[in-house]
């Protein structure tokens, strides 16, 4: 089912009260066609429970800049594009991140282990992309930890 599917609704509010978050996959080849991936679904969703954090995996991909957008528009998603940032259009992750906006305070890393490649593998592959030193310690720590209220 689609993420504004209202049958999800009460889990959702379920999550609110018990101050949960959820993550929703968003991949191309999520459902029986890309529309189950759309990030407008998830605008939806993030608009009608706000306080609801929502962390979008897998980015979106291949719809970077619609989530990129979904980013600048909710302040309650989040996104860990995981493998995709080696996709085509993954760069673009790495620009936002760089980039003075809420993208920097709501990204954070993550690996598509097991389905990619091994865990030191990909982090190593990760550290060479062009990311500004003040990014690093958020995106490998200090926002998984703010969303997890450590």
């Amino acid at each position: 089912m689609r993420h504004d599917d209202p049958r999800l609704y009460p889990i959702y509010a379920t999550c609110v009260d018990l101050g949960l978050f959820v993550t929703l996959l968003s991949y191309a080849t999520l459902g029986p066609d890309i529309s189950y991936a759309s990030p407008f679904c998830i605008d939806k969703v993030a608009a009608d429970f706000p306080d609801l954090q929502i962390v979008v995996t897998h980015g979106g991909w291949p719809l970077i800049d619609e989530v990129l957008t979904l980013v600048w528009r909710r302040k309650n998603v989040w996104v860990s594009p995981e493998g995709t940032l080696f996709m085509p259009g993954g760069q673009r992750w790495v620009e936002a991140v760089n980039f003075d906006g809420p993208l920097q305070n709501r990204y954070f890393y993550g690996t598509s282990y097991p389905g990619g490649p091994g865990i030191k593998e990909f982090l190593e592959d990760w550290k060479k992309l062009p990311w500004r030193d003040q990014e690093i310690e958020k995106e490998l720590h200090r926002n998984a930890a703010r969303l997890l209220g450590l």
